[in-house]
């Protein structure tokens, strides 16, 4: 990479990593732990207005920057520069000149562009986006899909909101100016409501698929474990065949 040029990272998952430790969204608390395929270290971003936006992939929230502190948030999404650092990146405020970077281990952001603020962006090309809740209602999952749509709806009225105000009392010149930012604005929201339904859709396939997994597991083990016990315990296999002669023997009731 050369100059200021963002990586792509469109539809992909990816975790952020520094040191050798991955930003980890666990319970809520931003913090860097050692790198696994955990939803909780993965997120995916998308071109907003003036940068990306990055959504982690447990809990359907944006990395957000709330009076100097980084959290993930349901909001308008926070958006992000990625800038070129050599090998590793750096996470530049679009709104202003505040860099992510990791602070004793933990999120921190800080003006000055130094070691702490270089990250490496390492994709996950088979992510694990679900642990497989069996109570999905209560589910991560579910919190996450929920969080993804709600996202996906306030974009949706943003969009409407540019729709519905145009504002038409301006001098030409202000309202080409005006229009290009609303068409800007416009594909960015469009371009978010259409990603995080995509992000919602692709938990609600994991959730099914490892959930699935676990179902064919405990149906073949259940079988193994039948068979087992049948085959090592002759007494039992006798039983049963016993039981099953002695209801063939017994004499149906004749009906009258």
């Amino acid at each position: 990479m050369s100059g200021n040029t963002a990586p792509t990272l469109e539809t992909k998952v990816f975790r952020l990593e520094h040191s050798g430790k991955a930003l980890d969204a666990k319970n809520s608390l931003l913090s860097f732990s050692a790198p696994a395929n955990n939803p909780t270290q993965l997120w995916s971003s998308c071109t907003g207005v003036n940068g990306q936006w990055i959504v982690n992939r447990a809990t359907g929230a944006y990395l957000v920057v709330d009076s100097n502190t980084v959290s993930v948030k349901i909001e308008l999404p926070y958006e992000w520069n990625i800038q070129d650092g050599g090998s590793s990146v750096r996470l530049k405020a679009a709104s202003q000149k505040i860099y992510l970077q990791s602070s004793q281990q933990k999120p921190a952001v800080s003006p000055q562009e130094d070691a702490d603020s270089l990250f490496t962006i390492t994709y996950v090309t088979q992510p694990v986006l679900s642990v497989g809740s069996e109570d999905y209602v209560k589910s991560p999952e579910h919190t996450c899909v929920t969080n993804h749509v709600f996202n996906a709806v306030n974009a949706l009225n943003a969009v409407i909101h540019i729709l519905e105000h145009p504002d038409s009392t301006q001098p030409v010149e202000s309202m080409v100016v005006l229009f290009r930012d609303h068409i800007k604005l416009f594909k960015a929201r469009g371009d978010e409501a259409t990603q995080n339904l995509e992000l919602a859709r692709q938990t609600v396939a994991s959730w099914f698929t490892v959930i699935g997994a676990k179902m064919d597991a405990e149906a073949k083990n259940k079988g193994t474990i039948e068979s087992l016990i049948r085959n090592e315990d002759p007494g039992l296999k006798a039983a049963e065949n016993n039981w099953r002669n002695s209801v063939l023997r017994t004499p149906r009731p004749r009906l009258t």
